[in-house]
């Protein structure tokens, strides 16, 4: 029989550990020949979810728990789950429920059907607001634009991985992770469902915009080097401008006897350039700090525990 692990990366999400179980149990009753188990990865949460997740090992059989030591990153708690599964296959899905449970349906029956890897892309962005909305389309632009991965427009974590892809994945030991672009540059077969995001039923998305902000770079960053290409490409561009104009500047003192003017201009030329190029230091610091993250060998994240039904009464 086949086993399937349910991914969950929880963070102070108390109210929805038991209402996610309760639904999601009544769509797995309906798929035969496949073993489930609940697998939350506990983010550091300050609130009573790990409590909630105790009581519903307790109380189901096929619920585990994965604690964090403190509180690392929903990324992070995601590699932590595909790293420790030992199923056939896993499930990676949000506990808020506004991934509708029912479309693992089809991700099982195309993964049966030989898919590696069945992805969730939302036909519908009405719980987003404007700014994200379209903040979120230039990102998607931008970075299919300059990374060799190329990700799927509206597709979010909401996926199915089988074993292949997990062991992949699992091989991967980068500190700064944008799972997004690793779901797709390890390969293999992979197709989409189609599904209408909903709303939020129980507490507060735990997302803002600097942390939004901070996994774009992320995945920038990690997966090109297009930015540095880019910034070479500039510094060619300006260093040959001013070499014309210098030129020009010499002519007209030599030839014509010109006055050397423009000193408005010629400072805002200045200020222009050295704009410029404290941007491609910043860039180039970007890259020089994740180089310094990976090499001093801090862990990316610390499990404070594993807790399964086997050994709950011996903890707890």
């Amino acid at each position: 029989m086949k086993t399937i692990d349910i991914l969950l990366p929880v963070y102070n999400e108390e109210d929805n550990i038991f209402h996610f179980i309760a639904e999601c149990n009544k769509v797995i009753a309906d798929i035969p020949d496949i073993n489930f188990t609940y697998c939350f990865i506990n983010d550091g949460s300050v609130d009573n979810t790990k409590a909630v997740i105790l009581d519903a090992i307790r109380q189901y059989g096929n619920v585990e728990l994965i604690d964090f030591s403190k509180n690392f990153g929903k990324e992070q708690a995601i590699m932590a789950g595909i790293k420790n599964t030992n199923a056939d296959a896993c499930i990676i899905c949000d506990v808020d429920l506004q991934d509708p449970i029912h479309v693992i349906k089809e991700f099982i029956s195309l993964w049966q059907d030989g898919y590696n890897m069945v992805y969730g892309v939302r036909n519908n962005r009405d719980t987003d607001s404007f700014l994200k909305k379209k903040t979120s389309a230039l990102f998607y632009k931008f970075y299919n634009l300059i990374s060799g991965v190329k990700i799927p427009y509206n597709a979010g974590d909401f996926r199915l991985l089988d074993r292949k892809i997990i062991n992949s994945i699992s091989k991967i030991n980068n500190k700064h992770l944008f799972m997004k672009g690793i779901y797709h540059v390890v390969g293999f077969k992979s197709t989409s469902v189609s599904y209408r995001r909903e709303k939020r039923q129980f507490g507060k998305t735990k997302f803002n915009y600097f942390k939004l902000i901070k996994l774009a770079l992320d995945g920038i960053f990690n997966s090109t080097s297009v930015p540095l290409k880019i910034s070479s490409i500039f510094g060619v561009i300006f260093a040959l401008i001013a070499f014309l104009w210098g030129m020009e500047i010499i002519i007209a003192k030599l030839f014509f006897g010109n006055p050397i003017k423009g000193y408005p201009s010629l400072m805002v030329a200045i200020l222009f350039l050295f704009g410029i190029q404290f941007l491609f230091m910043g860039l180039l610091g970007e890259y020089i700090s994740r180089i310094f993250d990976e090499i001093k060998g801090s862990p990316r994240h610390v499990i404070n525990e594993i807790i399964t039904k086997d050994n709950i009464n011996d903890l707890y």
